[in-house]
């Protein structure tokens, strides 16, 4: 929904990830609406200004899946 977007330009990030890929964490999830995952990259000498380094795949997974028939205890 466009008109109540979740999140947009100026929302705090909740976690930065620096590094190769084998130094993250290869699953990333979100329990929420919405997921925003931003890439950067660095130029990199002799790459003719191509910058290089980023593959990935999403899906969407059933929300069905995962209901919860418990109850929320006071204070957890």
């Amino acid at each position: 929904n466009l008109e109540r977007p979740e999140v947009n330009e100026h929302s705090k990030h909740d976690l930065e990830f620096c590094g190769n890929y084998s130094s993250i964490q290869n699953t990333i999830y979100s329990a929420g609406r919405s997921l925003i995952l931003e890439f950067h990259s660095e130029y990199r000498q002799g790459r003719l200004g191509n910058y290089t380094g980023f593959k990935g795949q999403f899906h969407f997974l059933d929300r069905r899946n995962y209901i919860s028939t418990g109850s929320l205890v006071e204070g957890t």
